[in-house]
């Protein structure tokens, strides 16, 4: 499969020198190159050549993009970016933003939105929950300016809630309750529906109990946060971590593997 690959990826580049000559015969065969180049791409892809199959897709992105042929150049930016998550995800984000750039000039807004919430899960899986939320909201943006999105629309806004929770939460885990206060009002600037929402108030009460030591108050909040919206493993987990430095026991536990014990 790789040998396959480069002798296709060879081949297209030969018929590209070809073409830089030819071009002046008026004759094109920039339809030959794409096709070797993607033929050579899926070769790679066999053979879990993650970047050399990148490194073709992006060529024809070039070509495209050369052409004035937006909407593929577009597609092709997705889809090297899609490759590249398997080995760098910072440099994937690169490509997919290059594919919104590229949609946008057409006013294909849906996809837009679709890249956006791309990147959003890029940078969840990066751990990196203030960008998540900041792709969200964007995503959240195009997908409204699209009549066929605005279920999406309102999904991603609760994902862009979610993930201001998780970066409070992780500013309360590490003891830095100054930034994960500063973070919380920046949010609030940010989105004006994240100031009244219920995730604020949330995060605002925790750091109170906190900064009382006053575990039955934590442990109200997280129970009636739970009652109403179930808290998932994650947001448990460091519950968890930020009640085992809270030293005094009570009623209500949290466990670390998978549940809120609310008897």
């Amino acid at each position: 499969m790789e040998h396959e690959a480069k002798e296709l990826e060879k081949k297209a580049e030969s018929l590209s020198k070809k073409d830089f000559f030819s071009s002046f015969f008026g004759t094109d065969n920039t339809d030959e190159v794409i096709n070797c180049y993607s033929m050579a791409a899926n070769q790679y892809k066999l053979a879990h050549k993650w970047k050399e199959a990148a490194s073709c897709i992006l060529k024809n992105a070039a070509l495209y993009k050369k052409n004035s042929e937006t909407s593929y150049c577009a597609n092709a930016y997705l889809e090297a970016g899609n490759i590249t998550k398997k080995y760098d995800k910072l440099e994937a984000i690169k490509y997919i933003e290059e594919a919104v750039k590229m949609y946008a000039t057409i006013g294909r807004f849906s996809n837009c939105g679709k890249c956006e919430r791309n990147i959003a899960e890029i940078y969840e899986d990066l751990f990196d929950y203030n960008s998540a939320s900041s792709y969200y909201k964007k995503a959240a943006y195009y997908f409204e300016m699209d009549e066929y999105s605005k279920s999406v629309y309102t999904q991603c806004i609760y994902g862009a809630r979610d993930y201001y929770i998780k970066a409070g939460i992780l500013h309360i885990v590490i003891g830095d309750i100054v930034n994960a206060k500063i973070s919380i009002d920046k949010y609030s600037s940010n989105d004006p529906r994240f100031a009244s929402s219920r995730e604020k108030k949330f995060l605002d009460n925790i750091i109170d109990a906190i900064t009382e030591q006053n575990i039955e108050y934590f442990e109200e909040i997280v129970h009636e946060y739970d009652r109403v919206t179930k808290l998932d493993n994650w947001k448990i987990y460091f519950l968890y971590n930020i009640k085992s430095k809270l030293n005094v026991e009570g009623n209500v536990e949290l466990t670390p593997d998978g549940g809120v014990d609310l008897t």
